[in-house]
């Protein structure tokens, strides 16, 4: 998973004690920042800035921890467990619940095909009662809501089942739902089991990016390693466009994964370079072009409850950290 979360107390506590988020001291006499990610492939330039010691150079120590449950990783950053974290944007426009404490350090990428809505074999899209298995109140929802408007299905005949994207597949497999939506590695796992793809983020170009956020706490006191890792993460994304093969060994080495695996992972993730990061956070002056989404995800979730107050794009997206 990447997105969405439900704060539970009982993971807090184990989470800490057994993630290895402790913090250690960083090269400027200050703490590591200590980022999580999901095991997508739009945060790999983290793990390869590490590798290639980018951050160091650049002045600060990362640590990196890939908890494998997005909602246990929220909950632990809510706590401040991390200090930054990969997060889909709309599930951080819904983390914030109208307030302005969580904010965009960078894009790290857009889902440009690598989100996929899967049908389950034998089914029939019109049929009665069709349920739906996805990440409840995060931007799956949303975007599930995108594919059955489309698709002609009315909401009255949906069942809604919060669904991890990591079971996708079997839930298909099981009949436990009709509908599921799913990201890589999942889906093609899913594939192969015989399901098929109906819909993709391709089909919504501009509608998922990721990023990377920190709290307003952390950007105003540790301003200059924020600084610092955008520099090194941009650094490493730029040699590893021009190094694809080598990267990609590095980080299956990291990730005991193949080359081909971390391949496959990049399928349908379109990586967000520094020119157009200052496009999309707004950089000297310019409007950030990210801020058409933010406003629908944050109508989206003012409608359902989720947001107290509207977001506003100036206070959310921090395009002045960008190197």
């Amino acid at each position: 998973m990447r997105r969405s979360f439900l704060a539970t107390v009982c993971w807090l506590g184990l989470a800490w004690s057994h993630s290895g988020c402790g913090q250690r001291e960083g090269g400027n006499g200050h703490t590591a920042l200590r980022l999580a990610i999901d095991l997508w492939g739009g945060y790999f330039p983290a793990l390869l800035a590490d590798e290639l010691g980018h951050f160091r150079e650049a002045g600060v120590q990362v640590q990196i921890s890939i908890p494998g449950n997005t909602d246990r990783m929220m909950a632990e950053f809510l706590a401040g467990r991390h200090e930054l974290v990969g997060i889909a944007l709309a599930d951080l426009v819904n983390l914030s619940r109208g307030g302005h404490e969580v904010q965009v350090v960078l894009q790290s990428d857009e889902s440009a095909g690598g989100d996929k809505i899967l049908l389950r074999e034998g089914f029939d899209l019109h049929d009665k009662r069709v349920v739906v298995g996805t990440n409840l109140g995060g931007f799956g929802e949303l975007f599930v809501r995108e594919f059955l408007a489309r698709s002609g299905v009315p909401l009255n005949s949906v069942v809604w089942v919060n669904v991890d994207a990591s079971e996708v597949g079997q839930a298909l497999q099981q009949r436990q739902i009709d509908v599921g939506h799913c990201w890589e590695p999942y889906a093609a796992a899913a594939l192969a089991q015989g399901a098929r793809t109906v819909f993709t983020s391709a089909d919504t170009p501009g509608l998922i990016p990721d990023v990377v956020a920190a709290s307003r706490g952390t950007i105003e006191h540790r301003q200059q390693d924020v600084r610092a890792f955008a520099a090194g993460w941009f650094r490493a994304l730029a040699w590893w466009t021009s190094h694809r093969e080598e990267g990609n060994r590095r980080l299956a080495a990291r990730l005991d994964k193949t080359p081909e695996w971390v391949a496959d992972s990049l399928r349908g993730v379109r990586l967000v370079s520094l020119a157009e990061n200052h496009r999309m956070l707004g950089h000297g002056g310019v409007p950030p072009a990210m801020a058409p989404v933010l406003t629908r995800y944050s109508e989206f979730f003012l409608k359902h409850g989720s947001l107290t107050r509207p977001l506003k794009a100036d206070a959310v997206l921090r395009g002045d950290l960008l190197p």
